[in-house]
C-alpha cells in the first residue's frame, strides 16, 4: 500500500508532515476491517445462512469502503507543487490503486446484497413448496367428513397465506 510512496514529505493544511504519517491511523484501521472480512468470508463458506455473519460481513465490507475513501482523500490532499516530480508520480500511482481497491469493495458490497436477496428468494421458496404441501392436504382432507369442513378451510388458507407470504418474500428479494 504506503510502501511505494515511504518517506515522502508533504505540506497538508499549512501543517508539513509525511504522508506516510497521516495515512498510518487509515490504513490501520483498513487492515483491521480487511482481516474481519476474510474471517468472515471464511465462516460464511461454512454456513451461508448464518444471519449473525451475513451482518457483520456487510458492516466491514461499509467500515472498509470508509476507510478506503478516507486514504483517498488523504491521498488527493497532496499538491503537485509540494513534491518532487517522482513523489508525485509515485502518489498517483497510489491513488490509481486506491481508487480500483475502492471499485472493488463496492462491487462486492453490491454483490453481497444480491446474496442477501437470494437467501431471502430461497426462504419464500421454502415457503411456497411448505404452503402447496399444506394447501395439497388441505383438498385431500376436504372430501372426509362435513365435520371437518372447518379444518379443511384452515388448512387451505393456511397453504394460501403461505404460498402469499413467499411471494411478497419473492417481491422483497427483487428489491434488495
Amino acid at each position: 500500500m504506503a510502501s511505494r510512496i515511504k518517506g515522502i514529505t508533504i505540506d497538508i493544511g499549512g501543517d508539513t508532515s509525511s504522508l506516510q504519517k497521516s495515512l498510518k491511523a487509515v490504513d490501520g484501521q483498513l487492515k483491521t476491517t480487511q482481516n474481519t472480512l476474510r474471517d468472515v468470508n471464511k465462516l460464511l463458506k461454512l454456513d451461508p445462512s448464518n444471519v449473525e455473519l451475513l451482518r457483520q460481513k456487510q458492516k466491514a465490507l461499509q467500515d472498509a469502503i470508509k476507510a478506503t475513501n478516507e486514504r483517498l482523500e488523504e491521498l488527493k490532499k497532496v499538491s503537485k507543487d509540494s513534491v518532487s516530480p517522482e513523489e508525485w508520480d509515485a502518489i498517483q500511482r497510489e491513488i490509481i490503486d486506491t481508487e480500483q481497491r475502492l471499485g472493488s469493495l463496492k462491487s462486492e458490497l453490491k454483490a453481497f446484497g444480491s446474496v442477501a436477496g437470494q437467501q431471502i428468494q430461497a426462504a419464500g421458496a421454502k415457503m411456497e413448496e411448505f404452503g402447496g404441501k399444506v394447501e395439497d392436504v388441505g383438498k385431500k382432507l376436504q372430501p372426509l367428513s362435513t365435520a371437518a369442513t372447518g379444518i379443511v378451510a384452515g388448512l387451505v388458507g393456511l397453504g394460501y397465506n403461505a404460498v402469499k407470504c413467499a411471494d411478497e418474500l419473492h417481491t422483497l428479494s427483487k428489491q434488495t
